[in-house]
């Protein structure tokens, strides 16, 4: 178990931190320690075995549901609940249709996986667009800005200036779980809170709510894109 425990650690520094914190999130135990100091990982481990074990299931659960990726051509991704083959061809630009086309000048400048992140990416800018575009009229307020992250914790956020900012990997799942994350955060142009109004007014948008929430919190390991938790 110690060993298991080790392989889902990572060390990071914080010139704000005063001494070691543990937290977990995703699937990654993680010690955020003052600059400078040095830790002993398996003494860390040894000394707080009772928290880590607290969350061992969750965090096997969570690594289980990661998809097992291979980045290579005639790999298959779920975009947005539908199944594409990723195929490497002779073309201008790469694009997300019925599959996933890649350009095979850029696939060879760079990597197959770096250009499927930025096929995807844009997909997602585009599918965010247009989402928040159709449900902007059910809310009282207008947004400045979309942004397009890559949050490790955050799928999406709304900013005191009104500017949208989502995660692109919810394009690997079901759309209605992106539209709730839109309307979630278009909500909030009105509502800043997590009220109950709040709850009420994204339900009156989506009925389903509720039931995308639920996918997202147990199954958000299905949207991790690269598999490796360096």
């Amino acid at each position: 178990m110690k060993e298991e425990i080790l392989s889902f650690l990572e060390v990071r520094e914080s010139n704000k931190a005063k001494r070691p914190k543990l937290n977990y999130s995703k699937g990654t135990f993680t010690v955020v320690k003052p600059e400078g100091l040095e830790i002993d990982k398996d003494s860390m481990v040894e000394s707080n075995l009772e928290w880590f074990e607290k969350y061992l299931d969750t965090a096997r659960g969570y690594r289980e549901q990661v998809p097992d990726r291979s980045f290579e051509q005639g790999e298959i991704f779920s975009v947005l609940g539908d199944e594409k083959e990723v195929i490497v061809e002779k073309r201008r630009s790469n694009k997300v249709g019925d599959d996933i086309f890649l350009a095979r000048h850029l696939v060879e400048r760079t990597s197959l996986k770096d250009q499927l992140e930025k096929a995807l990416r844009d997909f997602a800018r585009e599918v965010f667009e247009r989402k928040a575009s159709e449900y902007v009229c059910r809310v009282d307020g207008g947004f400045n800005r979309i942004f397009i992250r890559d949050q490790k914790t955050r799928w999406g956020s709304c900013s005191s200036k009104s500017n949208l900012n989502f995660n692109w990997r919810l394009i690997l799942g079901p759309e209605e779980v992106l539209d709730y994350v839109v309307v979630h955060e278009l909500v909030h142009l009105e509502i800043k809170n997590h009220s109950k109004e709040f709850e009420r007014r994204v339900k009156e948008i989506l009925p389903n709510s509720s039931e995308s929430e639920k996918w997202l919190e147990e199954n958000s390991g299905k949207l991790v894109f690269d598999p490796n938790f360096d």
